[in-house]
């Protein structure tokens, strides 16, 4: 049976500028959007929320009836990139996460501000002492991120949204523990739904309106109806959601990382608290990343390997390679120099290496010689031929000094000579040095 949480956070736009300027926590606060030519409130903070102030108020209406609001201009984007690390610290819990979009461009005009994700938790919550156990912890661990949290965990998507943003803190529905009949978890699912608000069935605001003129509040209104009736006035829209909710329509949820991703983890029973232990390792998990590309003839072109500390500290270290690769010394030699000096606190608990960019990689064969005496010269650093030597170079400067600083002239396509060339990062080359021809200019 599955088992999914919505996490909902109504206040991540005001929450991440709050995270670099603390002071404001106290001030009426919000940010600020344009939106058909004028400026609305995106965001508020909790003081601003308790003088009366909501998302989609016009600022000059909001100006009027707090005069110390401090405002600053709503950044998507930022707020975007916020959700897409979160999504990676709630990887820990289940490999698939996805966003919520449900109504993302008319949130703000439904008053339905801040963002969502979905965690799919399908039998493994025994593994953190239970769905309630689970999600306290969750929940716990983004409280002290400093974010406002509402999650609920349910059987479907529709029936974990509505609770995070209707009902209850931390509100279950049914439970899998032990793991009843389909019957059982349906009459589960309505009974929770039930007395919740028909708008928690992610309706558009009009389709709202339209059930409030006709006295269908709650939710549990619609269940005794007949459907044809329902579907006549009030569209089929409304029932799809309805059904969704309970389990009648399957809804898929798009996880934010692909299935194919190639990754590998590991857990310890006692943290790493020595260099050498980390060494053995990331030997073991580069090993086993790369028998995993080789079955798919995938070479890693991005790596990155999150370590995980017993204090809860994460940190992240990506490396880049000029081509296709998925030799584990060679890439162990680049996450070696970015590893020196890395604070391990009290011991390292989890570490996890993810093919963030992979490309297709066929095996070739390293020497024309029948008899592999010159082809065995090739695994070592030494017997490398003169372009593969300068490569290998280049992805030591770029991953430790970053590759940004790191350059090669490529041309482009124009028929001045000065303007023949232009810098582009190094490592996005290929292998072999190939660029493509510049224009042949007239004699």
């Amino acid at each position: 049976m599955q088992r999914v949480v919505c996490l909902w956070f109504p206040r991540l736009g005001c929450e991440r500028v709050l995270r670099r300027e603390p002071d404001l926590a106290r001030r009426p606060f919000a940010t600020v959007l344009e939106e058909g030519g004028r400026l609305i409130l995106q965001s508020v903070n909790e003081p601003a929320a308790r003088a009366g102030l909501a998302p989609a108020m016009a600022l000059a209406d909001a100006r009027a009836a707090v005069a110390g609001l401090v405002t600053r201009p709503a950044d998507l984007a930022g707020d975007a990139r916020l959700l897409r690390h979160l999504a990676r610290w709630l990887e820990r819990y289940s490999p698939l996460v996805a966003r919520d979009d449900v109504l993302a461009e008319k949130q703000v005009q439904a008053g339905c501000e801040g963002a969502g994700l979905f965690v799919d938790t399908t039998a493994g919550a025994h593994l953190f002492g239970g769905e309630r156990a689970m999600l306290a912890r969750m929940t716990g661990g983004l409280a002290r991120l400093g974010l406002t949290v509402r999650a609920a965990l349910a059987g479907t998507p529709g029936a974990a949204w509505a609770l995070a943003h209707c009902g209850p803190a931390n509100a279950i529905a049914g439970s899998d523990e032990p793991p009843c009949d389909p019957g059982t978890a349906a009459e589960a699912l309505r009974k929770a739904l039930a007395p919740l608000p028909v708008t928690a069935l992610r309706i558009a605001p009009e389709e709202g309106a339209l059930c409030r003129r006709l006295g269908l509040r709650r939710i549990g209104d619609l269940l005794p109806l007949p459907r044809a009736p329902l579907a006549r006035r009030l569209g089929q829209g409304l029932l799809h959601r309805l059904d969704q909710a309970l389990g009648r329509v399957p809804e898929p949820l798009a996880p934010l990382r692909p299935a194919r991703m190639v990754r590998a983890s590991a857990g310890f029973l006692e943290p790493i608290i020595h260099a050498d232990g980390l060494t053995a390792a990331l030997d073991a998990l580069l090993a086993h990343l790369c028998a995993g590309l080789e079955r798919r003839a995938l070479g890693v072109r991005r790596l990155a390997l999150a370590i995980e500390r017993v204090d809860g500290a994460r940190n992240t270290i990506r490396i880049a390679t000029a081509g296709p690769c998925r030799d584990p010394a060679r890439l162990a030699a680049l996450l070696g120099h970015r590893l020196e000096g890395l604070d391990l606190g009290f011991g390292i608990e989890r570490m996890t290496l993810r093919a963030e960019h992979a490309e297709l990689l066929r095996p070739r064969q390293m020497s024309s010689s029948l008899a592999g005496a010159e082809g065995e010269k090739g695994t070592g650093h030494e017997g490398r031929k003169p372009c593969a030597q300068a490569t290998a170079l280049l992805e030591r400067l770029a991953n430790r000094f970053g590759e940004a600083r790191i350059a090669r002239l490529v041309p482009r396509q124009s028929h001045n000579p000065e303007r023949a060339w232009q810098l582009a990062p190094a490592l996005e080359a290929t292998e072999d040095g190939s660029t493509p021809a510049p224009w042949p200019r007239a004699g």
